[in-house]
């Protein structure tokens, strides 16, 4: 038997700063991309990212489910 991880993906906010939680289907990867005054982090919320860097982790994941269709 086969033990099954599942994340919820989604969008989530408190009162300080808004983020992302992107989960792929099998778990192995997440991502957690933080908005915060106008810029991304990673989820570290230390480590800033451009926004062509978000796009192309976004472009990875839906890729990565257009191939399981």
């Amino acid at each position: 038997m086969t033990d099954i991880v599942r994340s919820i993906s989604g969008y989530f906010y408190t009162d300080m700063y808004e983020y992302l939680y992107l989960a792929t289907d099998d778990s192995a990867k997440s991502y957690k991309f933080i908005f915060k005054e106008g810029k991304i982090y990673t989820d570290d919320g230390i480590t800033q990212i451009n926004a062509n860097d978000f796009i192309v982790v976004i472009k990875k994941i839906t890729s990565e489910f257009r191939n399981k269709i």
